[in-house]
C-alpha cells in the first residue's frame, strides 16, 4: 500500500481553512479496508483531536481559534 497525506490552507474570512486528505486506499483490497479503518480512528481519536487542542492554545500575537470542524 502506497497512502499520502496532503494538506492545503485556504484563506476563508478572517479565518483559514486547514484541509487534509489521506488518500491512496484501494476499497477492493481486503487489506486496505482495513488500514483505512484503523489509521481513521487514528486521525479522529488522536490526530485531529491533539490539533485541536494545539490551534485552541492562546498564543501571544495571533487571533484566537473560533471554529474547528472534523
Amino acid at each position: 500500500m502506497n497512502s499520502a497525506v496532503t494538506w492545503s490552507l485556504i484563506p476563508e474570512g478572517a479565518g483559514t481553512r486547514l484541509i487534509l486528505i489521506h488518500e491512496g486506499f484501494d476499497p477492493k483490497e481486503p487489506s486496505h479496508v482495513i488500514a483505512h479503518r484503523i489509521m481513521n480512528g487514528g486521525w479522529h481519536g488522536q490526530i485531529l483531536k491533539k490539533l485541536t487542542e494545539t490551534l485552541r492554545r492562546p498564543r501571544s500575537g495571533y487571533p484566537p481559534v473560533r471554529s474547528i470542524r472534523t
